[in-house]
């Protein structure tokens, strides 16, 4: 699973998600958009489509997991 965060989201950013998503679901992975807050796929979509992709592409060697 990857779940994702920006990092200026005072609701459900990267602490919140690493206290809940990546708790219950220890294998889930965090991208965190530097320049998004609460709506980061909106506010960041190229960067989403990309880690996305990255994501996706893992089981075929075209993993990266910089955003």
């Amino acid at each position: 699973m990857l779940v994702v965060a920006g990092a200026s989201d005072p609701a459900m950013g990267p602490d919140t998600m690493r206290s809940t998503w990546l708790q219950w679901y220890p294998n889930a992975e965090l991208a965190v958009f530097d320049d998004a807050g609460h709506f980061a796929p909106d506010g960041s979509p190229q960067a989403l489509a990309t880690g996305v992709e990255r994501f996706l592409g893992r089981g075929t060697g075209q993993a990266g997991r910089t955003l």
